[in-house]
């Protein structure tokens, strides 16, 4: 993403003294005359105007201010005696910058009331407006702590469900698949049926991007979609920037950005082209051991598709047919009638195994 930058605003910060609200370019104190500790923070403010003042545009531009190293007052970063003690500012360290402070904040703040005569004010305003007081900094209200759940499951309930889960499928496994029975039983018959799918050029519907569908394709509606996000404007694309935020300059000052992409838009169509697909099928089914394919009578529209077969022994035992179906050709080729089969049966009566006598 780009960096966008949307103007400059001024801090403010607390004295850490009297409590008293000063803005940014104040070095000292208003309330009680204290210069501002190294150590103190600037904040966001509460009025989200843009500075348009060339004076004070000139000092948000200026590099970070240099606390003096004697008496620790704030000054500006071109100064080399401090205004404070008159002490040399070589060996005094500038003011960090560079720090996010947050959002800028955009829904109006609470009236701050008058510690000393009790009127409300702007939130935004600095002195009392009725008897000229400094305003301190209202304390945030502490949030209350989230109600946990009184619901939901435990680990030890949840863990039994799971138990429980696991017993059912472990008893339904062993019902079907388990041994119960063997008996000898005797081929009656074998079954087989081979089926081919005939398959034509049918239209086929499908999306994608305009420069992306096949020439011989026929274009059905288009619409515009974001395609791609690139970090630099370019032909058929749109701004679209995260919510603002002010930097810490260091000088009492923050820059006020927007990290901003651009989406670039393009045209994504539905359109249907000519594919092969299930047409009909065709089914030959027969006994013995005597397996045909069935025959198709093609066109130059048509062409065969998958193949696909079912193969079955039917045998009897004790006055019950069962049918088994394989896939093998060779277990198949060895069901002839009247040969003799063991057959594993499970607990629902169905064939698990089978083996010739």
């Amino acid at each position: 993403m780009a960096r966008k930058s949307l103007g400059h605003v001024e801090l403010e910060w607390q004295c850490p003294t009297c409590g008293n609200r000063n803005p940014g370019s104040s070095r000292v104190c208003s309330g009680c005359g204290a210069p501002q500790p190294d150590h103190v923070e600037f904040k966001n403010p509460v009025s989200t105007d843009l500075i348009e003042d060339p004076d004070k545009l000139a000092q948000a531009a200026a590099a970070p201010d240099i606390h003096c190293p004697y008496c620790n007052a704030r000054n500006r970063a071109d100064a080399t005696i401090c205004v404070q003690c008159g002490g040399d500012l070589t060996d005094g360290a500038a003011r960090t910058e560079g720090q996010v402070i947050g959002a800028l904040q955009n829904d109006p703040a609470a009236q701050i009331a008058c510690r000393v005569c009790g009127a409300e004010n702007p939130a935004s305003a600095y002195t009392c407006k009725s008897c000229g007081a400094p305003l301190r900094a209202t304390a945030a209200e502490p949030k209350p702590e989230p109600e946990k759940s009184k619901g939901g499951c435990s680990w030890v309930a949840i863990a039994v469900v799971l138990g429980v889960i696991g017993l059912i499928i472990f008893g339904v496994f062993y019902f079907f698949t388990g041994s119960a029975e063997t008996v000898d039983a005797t081929v009656v018959e074998a079954r087989w049926s081979r089926t081919i799918e005939v398959e034509a050029l049918m239209p086929v519907a499908h999306e994608a991007w305009r420069e992306d569908i096949p020439q011989d394709a026929t274009l059905l509606a288009c619409r515009q979609e974001v395609q791609r996000t690139v970090s630099d404007p370019v032909p058929n694309s749109r701004e679209v920037c995260g919510t603002p935020y002010v930097i810490d300059e260091g000088t009492g000052f923050g820059e006020v950005v927007q990290e901003c992409e651009y989406e670039v838009l393009a045209e994504y169509c539905e359109y249907e082209s000519l594919e092969w697909g299930r047409y009909d099928e065709v089914q030959l089914t027969g006994t013995g051991h005597d397996l045909r394919w069935p025959v198709i009578p093609l066109t130059e529209d048509h062409r065969a598709g998958a193949q696909s077969q079912t193969l079955q022994c039917v045998l009897s035992a004790d006055g019950r047919t069962f049918t088994y179906r394989t896939t093998s050709e060779s277990i198949f080729a060895s069901c002839n009638p009247g040969s003799q089969w063991m057959l594993e049966l499970n607990r629902a009566g169905g064939i698990s195994s089978i083996a010739p006598q």
